[in-house]
């Protein structure tokens, strides 16, 4: 072999070498190029969080005038940072800090511990059921977490022996306590006047699964209405059905 034969062949050795160098070169620039597109639309992700739309002195209660909604990059978001869906939970809560025109409102802000989740307020072995209530058959709208109800079933039925359909009335459930009116579910404690007067069409009860069946069957088949109860009275009793032959009766007694 030659010395020009030599020479070739390191020179294409070298020329390979470098061809491989510079492909190599090229993947990694384009990988990182692509890893700038990801960060750079990933950056551009925003969402709605709550700001305080004035300044906001500690002990004032959170109320619809006093928050906005702004959009924030994903990448910027503080943790705590409580967003648009769930603005209306803040509702009610005192500022436990001053809060600055513009800041982001914070779950750590306020002087209640947040309840994550509903679950954690359905104690063990009950389950937690949603019935439907307007202004009259839930107590003008002033139900509150953390009150107990009665509830009554009215119903039209039709008995053995009985040539025409009646209408009863009978205290299905007693002494049930209201997890949340609506979306509200923070401790009655916490609660004010103007988070009581806050309308809602819903309301979510603690029962056991046998009670909660009732609820269900009599949601489909009648109508519910709900009596508030004192917070210290505790006391379930035998109640009658209310008939229109029981409220014959009951008018000849008096």
């Amino acid at each position: 072999m030659n010395q020009n034969t030599v020479s070739q062949l390191t020179k294409s050795k070298w020329l390979l070498a470098i061809a491989i160098l510079l492909g190599i070169i090229t993947a990694l620039i384009f990988r990182s190029y692509l890893r700038g597109m990801e960060s750079s639309e990933s950056a551009g992700k925003n969402i709605r969080v709550v700001v305080a739309r004035q300044n906001i002195s500690k002990g004032t209660s959170a109320e619809k005038s006093l928050i906005a909604f702004r959009k924030i990059p994903v990448n910027f978001l503080p943790g705590e940072a409580i967003l648009l869906k769930d603005y209306e939970l803040i509702l009610g809560q005192q500022f436990k800090i001053d809060i600055k025109k513009g800041a982001p409102i914070l779950w750590l802000h306020f002087e209640g511990e947040r309840k994550k989740l509903l679950s954690d307020r359905i104690p063990d072995k009950k389950r937690a059921i949603t019935i439907g209530v307007d202004e009259l058959t839930g107590v003008g709208g002033m139900i509150s977490p953390c009150d107990f109800v009665d509830i009554l079933f009215t119903c039209i039925y039709s008995g053995e022996g009985i040539d025409a359909s009646h209408v009863i009335t009978i205290t299905l459930l007693q002494d049930i306590p209201v997890i949340s009116t609506g979306r509200l579910v923070f401790e009655s404690q916490m609660l004010t006047s103007f988070s009581r007067k806050s309308g809602y069409s819903s309301v979510t009860l603690s029962v056991t699964p046998s009670e909660a069946g009732l609820l269900a069957f009599a949601q489909e088949h009648g109508k519910l209405c709900l009596t508030l109860r004192n917070p210290h009275d505790r006391e379930k009793k035998e109640l009658p059905g209310v008939t229109f032959d029981f409220l014959k009766s009951f008018h000849n007694k008096e």
